[in-house]
């Protein structure tokens, strides 16, 4: 996809959570809710960024690779670590983490501007 449309497309699935986790939190439709909404959103889209950006996922290939090498032992054995990585083979999207990563700050600048 093009970088515009990963952008919006980014923004609006974001911005629709922000509805929802206002009408979770039982907020009005007000300034403070609207940044609430935006810092809860904002927060957690920057946890998902970090993590894809520093492939931090890599740390949970090895717990799966010791859950799929216990309980799989004599049905289908998974092999050694390099070739259940190479089996793997995870493709990191940097870019959608950099869209990630802006649009969070953002969301959460917005909601510290709104507050103050």
């Amino acid at each position: 996809m093009r970088l515009g449309r990963r952008l919006l497309t980014t923004v609006l699935i974001s911005f629709s959570l922000v509805i929802v986790v206002i009408v979770i939190m039982g907020r009005n439709f007000t300034l403070r809710g609207f940044s609430d909404g935006l810092f809860v959103v904002g927060l957690a889209m920057f946890f998902f960024a970090l993590i894809t950006l520093t492939h931090a996922a890599d740390f949970f290939s090895t717990t799966s690779f010791v859950f799929k090498s216990i309980f799989r032992r004599g049905t289908n054995p998974v092999g050694s670590y390099h070739q259940y990585l190479e089996r793997r083979n995870v493709n990191y999207d940097s870019v959608a983490g950099l869209i990630r990563l802006s649009v969070s700050l953002v969301y959460i600048l917005i909601a510290w501007l709104l507050v103050t």
